[in-house]
């Protein structure tokens, strides 16, 4: 019985968890690649979801580089996107199977086109497309999941549930089906 109950505990925090990151990619398809960050520099600016598909948010993440940095793809995929818009570079790359979408901005060079294949850690281009004020620039990396923005950084952060869910020790032992005194996680 009470290995019944350390499961039911593990289920309910494992849905509460999982439930709470509804708007992330699901742990089967990100394990499926072996991600990496697109450049070593911290997050400078988190994703933000819109509020609705045209509505206001930060639909991706800023790392701060050094101008001429290398930006590098997160994963294996094909090109869809390589060029200008609105004054400043960027590349979008498809990933399959999973059909997903992550986008390279603020770009100072493209040594990419559209049509090629890439691998995960391949140098698309430079950073440099745009300052943040200090003596370096700003990249921001995108992704969607049919046609949805999500946040990009879930890729890189896995973790096993192991190490966020803790199952708590019963003092004493309960009669089966007494589920009042539980603790509380």
């Amino acid at each position: 019985m009470k290995r019944f109950l350390q499961l039911f505990i593990f289920a309910a925090v494992a849905f509460v968890v999982a439930n709470g990151r509804i708007d992330q990619p699901s742990n089967a398809a990100v394990q499926d690649t072996a991600w990496r960050r697109p450049v070593p520099g911290a997050v400078v600016r988190a994703f933000r979801a819109p509020t609705s598909p045209y509505g206001p948010g930060h639909r991706g993440v800023d790392f701060a580089v050094r101008i001429g940095e290398s930006v590098v793809a997160v994963g294996d995929g094909t090109v869809v996107f390589s060029g200008q818009v609105g004054g400043a570079l960027h590349v979008v790359i498809a990933h399959s199977p999973s059909g997903w979408l992550t986008g390279y901005s603020f770009l100072a060079s493209v040594r990419v086109h559209a049509g090629w294949t890439v691998r995960g850690g391949e140098v698309l281009g430079t950073a440099g497309g745009v300052g943040d004020g200090h003596d370096g620039s700003v990249v921001h990396v995108s992704l969607r999941i049919a046609g949805v923005y999500r946040d990009p950084m879930f890729l890189f952060h896995m973790q096993d549930l192991a190490s966020i869910v803790h199952l708590a020790p019963m003092s004493q032992p309960r009669a089966p089906g007494d589920f009042t005194a539980l603790p509380r996680v």
